[in-house]
């Protein structure tokens, strides 16, 4: 009889019992595996999702540094960068010379499929009653994966009316001050 218990030993395999946390530790990386073979199956979804994080936000107009007349409208031009046909929300705050803020405006920017999308607008000076001063503008974009970090751009409105009047003609000079002609000869 012993022979026939050592016999149905040598056929079945040994099996040892482990703790259920160690079983599902050495699981682990083949399931993570296996989600990055079928991810890549349909197109690598697994991995762009991975890789996706919060949404980021460039702006190229206005430019920091640059001077506009306070009276005119300023184009806001640039890209957003996000998960693939997110709807993301882009927020600008504009502060004046002592950091208060002045005004604040948000828009939606839907991205396509490649997770890209256009900053296009207009903002009003003028209509929000900001005078002549440096500014700047602080944006970011957030979206369902979280928000871009804040970027900072400074500007600077010139009110242009005021400019012209504070100019002096020499003597003797009559006209536009940009085409300055003078009575009795040249310059």
């Amino acid at each position: 009889m012993p022979q026939a218990a050592e016999k149905k030993d040598k056929d079945e395999p040994e099996v040892k019992a482990e703790p259920q946390q160690t079983r599902e530790k050495k699981d682990a990386p083949e399931a993570e595996a296996g989600a990055a073979a079928e991810g890549e199956a349909k197109g690598g979804e697994t991995e762009k999702k991975k890789e996706q994080g919060p949404p980021q936000m460039t702006l190229s107009n206005p430019s920091s540094g640059a001077a506009y007349a306070a009276d005119a409208d300023i184009g806001l031009n640039g890209e957003v960068t996000a998960g693939p046909n997110e709807e993301v929300k882009a927020s600008y705050v504009i502060h004046d010379a002592e950091g208060k803020v002045v005004n604040r405006f948000d828009a939606g920017i839907q991205t396509n499929a490649e997770g890209k999308g256009l900053v296009a607008g207009i903002f009003s000076p003028a209509a929000m009653k900001l005078g002549a001063g440096k500014y700047s503008m602080h944006y970011f974009a957030a979206g369902m994966s979280g928000a871009s970090p804040i970027q900072k751009i400074e500007f600077e409105l010139v009110d242009e009316g005021k400019a012209e009047e504070e100019i002096e003609l020499p003597a003797g000079a009559e006209g536009d001050p940009e085409t300055i002609e003078t009575k009795g000869g040249g310059v």
